[in-house]
């Protein structure tokens, strides 16, 4: 589960990286946040491609992903614009883990869409953006 990560090692998050299709060769960690009790960001580079991480339990739509992607993903004193990658293989919002764990669950809008961007990670869904720029 990527919540309990502990900067030991990146394996947790290379694992996660698998859902999007992504080879997680020569990664780098350039930032990691907590922005809450329950939701984490981590910015990445790999390949000299800059790209998001971004994991929460609940999650009301892609554009709060978008957006706290886009707030929170950024370096200081850069501007990147991150574009949600698509997973290889979504899940149905129902059986998910975050959904199956929750007390209660109140579905995004757009079900279907939203479950092709988000990875299930214990608790989290987790989603990944590529940055727009460069």
């Amino acid at each position: 589960m990527l919540r309990n990560w502990n900067g030991d090692s990146l394996t947790s998050i290379r694992d996660v990286l698998t859902f999007f299709g992504l080879e997680s060769h020569g990664l780098e960690l350039l930032k990691y946040e907590v922005l809450s009790p329950d939701s984490f960001i981590w910015v990445l580079n790999s390949n000299n491609i800059r790209y998001c991480l971004y994991a929460e339990d609940f999650v009301t739509s892609i554009n709060h992903v978008a957006e706290a992607m886009n707030q929170y993903g950024t370096l200081e004193g850069e501007t990147d614009k991150y574009e949600l990658l698509q997973i290889k293989n979504p899940e149905e919002f129902a059986t998910s883990s975050p959904v199956v764990s929750a007390y209660i669950y109140t579905p995004p809008t757009e079900t279907k869409k939203f479950m092709n961007y988000a990875a299930p990670s214990g608790y989290d869904f987790v989603f990944l953006g590529k940055s727009t720029i460069g």
